[in-house]
């Protein structure tokens, strides 16, 4: 893409906005459907400068091709189809940042994966890929639109209504994957449909699965890091962290008035969103609330906070805390 140093980093921090919004709400999705907007416009005058000879698209590139397409009636893409079609290779491709940071944090939790990618070992690295998009989702759910009336497993579900896929709790289901707060490579889901187990943005039906840079980018991106020795994982933030909305009591640190199952959501949903520190304040509440549903899975749930966010002295304090509490000691 043709761009000035102005230019690129705006086109970047959009680009960055659109993946960072996606199945979000509020303020984050918001931006992320005006910059969507925004660089479509952008796109839209490209390929006009570019067809109209204002602009020369480089050879071979994506542009020119896009550019240069025609449909099946013969007809050159629209200016707003061929933007939206520039723009469906852009933002994936700037996707793999996430899996490439994916990649590095589980290197820095799990060295001994370092040997085996540092070799070039090709099946260990789609082995690696496979879990990196398993363990690290990229997003917590996806939804889509009922193409047809249709019952399934007892349920009625219209054409036209909302189907949301838990791909968090698909891809961490234990009658599946046995140990799924485990980064293991080499393992396979077991049980029935265990072939289709697998559910990260980048398989099915979704335009950014038929695009294998995503599906193996956390593989090669494991194989770079692997050799480097010089590189390390940041130290987290050591701000003060707000009180978990879920678990919010009074000010003598009570327990939360509402119902078990009110904090239980909190503590998944801040999970699902990598929160660490929130979800080891509500796991830490979870701890002395009676009637906590067995489905929550708090005792794995506060192993998985650890793993992925004990370096945090503040998550280690209140998932340790949360522990001596299920003993029945007051912490």
């Amino acid at each position: 893409m043709p761009l000035d140093d102005a230019e690129a980093g705006a086109a970047a921090r959009d680009m960055t906005a659109m993946v960072d919004g996606f199945a979000t709400a509020g303020p984050r999705h918001l931006r992320a459907r005006r910059t969507r907007g925004r660089q479509e416009e952008r796109l839209a005058r490209l390929v006009r400068d570019v067809r109209t000879g204002a602009v020369t698209a480089p050879a071979g590139s994506v542009l020119e091709r896009v550019c240069g397409h025609h449909d099946l009636s013969g007809e050159p893409l629209s200016e707003k189809t061929a933007a939206v079609e520039l723009l469906n290779v852009l933002r994936p491709t700037t996707a793999l940042a996430w899996f490439v940071a994916f990649a590095a944090h589980a290197l820095h939790r799990w060295p001994e994966n370092r040997a085996p990618l540092a070799k070039g070992d090709v099946a260990f690295q789609t082995a690696f890929a496979h879990e990196v998009r398993r363990f690290y989702p990229f997003v917590p759910f996806l939804g889509g639109l009922a193409a047809r009336d249709l019952f399934w497993r007892g349920a009625w579900v219209p054409e036209g209504g909302l189907v949301v896929l838990d791909v968090y709790g698909q891809n961490h289901d234990e009658t599946l994957w046995g140990d799924p707060y485990a980064f293991r490579p080499r393992r396979a889901p077991r049980g029935r449909g265990a072939h289709r187990a697998l559910e990260p943005l980048g398989d099915g039906p979704h335009p950014a699965a038929r695009r294998p840079l995503l599906r193996g980018a956390p593989g090669r991106a494991g194989h770079r890091v692997a050799g480097r020795r010089d590189l390390a994982v940041r130290h987290p933030s050591t701000r003060r962290p707000g009180a978990p909305r879920a678990a919010r009591g009074g000010l003598r640190g009570e327990p939360p008035r509402g119902r078990p199952v009110d904090v239980a959501r909190g503590f998944v949903r801040a999970v699902r969103r990598r929160d660490w520190r929130q979800a080891a304040g509500a796991g830490r509440w979870l701890a002395l609330l009676p009637g906590v549903p067995d489905t929550v899975g708090l005792e794995a749930g506060l192993d998985f906070v650890e793993l992925m966010g004990g370096q945090d002295p503040l998550v280690a304090l209140q998932v340790q805390a949360a522990r001596r509490m299920r003993t029945g000691v007051r912490v």
